[in-house]
């Protein structure tokens, strides 16, 4: 489902992007300059690796976690306001997990997260080829589980709540490459189960990403 999901936003933007590059050129066959001169559209696909960061609230004593690298990759399409400012939402698919240990529970258990996400970003660009970039995060889909010592999949809860917030830096290098590094936190905490224990939890993940603009 996610990879049928991210190649139909890739053929889009690739679509998209094709009829504006034909929009430009049947201005430059008439001799005229489009009128979307300071109105033009960015569109770009990123993929890295981040650290996720957890606290955990209710069951400190007797729980513990241990975050490991996780992934994630997407695309966005910035819309741009003139040369300095740029409206910039985004999708992507992460990727996380966590060992989890508990009093009573022989060794490590592994957690894997799955989420959708759709950063909002206001994107300054006034330090050419740096860009800084904030702005809140909806969760569209997280899905979190893992496997019971008994080997039934059981469901950990959302690791992410509706609304995050994230602010970074990117670096746009030769017009194509770009360098994004992000940190991205949670307003709230979430509710979760482990092992017939409830508690709370609150993360964060600081990412760094390569990317490529069309």
């Amino acid at each position: 489902m996610t990879g049928r999901l991210f190649t139909t936003i890739l053929a889009l933007a690739v679509s998209v992007r094709a009829l504006a590059a034909g929009y430009d050129d049947d201005f430059a066959d008439l001799g005229r300059k489009p009128h979307r001169r300071n109105l033009r559209t960015e569109w770009g696909i990123t993929a890295g690796a981040h650290y996720t960061g957890i606290r955990l609230f209710g069951q400190e004593a007797s729980m513990k976690a241990s975050p490991r690298l996780g992934y994630e990759a997407g695309v966005h399409m910035a819309l741009r306001f003139g040369d300095w400012l740029a409206l910039q939402p985004e999708i992507y698919y992460s990727h996380t997990t966590i060992d989890m240990q508990a009093d009573g529970v022989d060794g490590k258990i592994r957690v894997k997260s799955h989420a959708v996400e759709f950063p909002v970003l206001l994107s300054l660009r006034v330090l050419d080829p740096v860009r800084i970039n904030a702005g809140p995060v909806i969760t569209l889909m997280n899905n979190s589980s893992y496997i019971a010592p008994d080997g039934v999949k059981t469901m950990f809860g959302n690791t992410r709540p509706t609304f995050c917030y994230t602010v970074g830096a990117s670096v746009c290098i030769a017009q194509h490459l770009l360098v994004d590094a992000r940190f991205t936190g949670q307003f709230s905490t979430t509710l979760n189960n482990f092992e017939k224990a409830d508690f709370r939890s609150k993360l964060y993940t600081v990412s760094l990403k390569i990317g490529y603009l069309f």
